[in-house]
């Protein structure tokens, strides 16, 4: 099989201008758009998805609509247990170690973990943090079967390994299928 090339385009169909990047037969979803009719473009059926940094519950019914059967869904999101777990920690005093990326969150010279809680919950559009239990339960919910949490660079198909290294101690990994008729 030849060299994939990965293109990155701003579908003009698209309200909101998301940037869709397409791989042999992959759509990755890079920043998704705020409501349903930024999808109306995606009408392809699709071997795979990846979701990453925004997530809206239409996406998942998105994905649903235009995955082939057997394909893959994978999510890369902002690990909320992570960031609430180690907050937690460090507010009792049960940990020295610092939030991901926490050099940067300081507000006129001073840091509280807060900070960092409130960057990963607001930044880059988030609207909503997600864990593994409540991603379980809204795939499972759209119909997607075989779901399960994975980790960075594993997963079913080697063509949705393209994660970023930079947000692997930060991110949590969830993969599914659309259900084979």
């Amino acid at each position: 099989m030849g060299k994939s090339i990965l293109t990155s385009v701003v579908v003009p169909t698209c309200t909101t201008g998301s940037l869709i990047s397409i791989m042999t037969g992959i759509l990755k979803l890079i920043c998704v758009g705020t409501s349903r009719r930024d999808f109306h473009c995606l009408t392809e059926q699709s071997r795979g998805f990846l979701v990453s940094t925004v997530l809206n519950t239409f996406v998942l019914e998105e994905c649903q609509r235009v995955l082939k059967p057997g394909g893959t869904l994978r999510l890369v999101l902002p690990d909320a247990e992570l960031y609430l777990t180690a907050y937690s920690e460090i507010v009792r005093g049960g940990s020295q170690l610092a939030l991901p990326y926490a050099e940067g969150d300081g507000v006129d010279g001073l840091y509280s973990p807060i900070l960092s809680v409130n960057r990963i919950f607001r930044a880059h559009g988030h609207r909503m943090m997600y864990d593994f239990d409540l991603i379980e339960k809204l795939l499972e919910r759209k119909g997607f079967v075989e779901v399960r949490r994975e980790a960075f660079q594993t997963g079913r198909d080697p063509r949705l390994l393209v994660d970023s290294k930079l947000r692997a101690i930060e991110s949590f990994y969830a993969e599914a299928s659309k259900r084979s008729d």
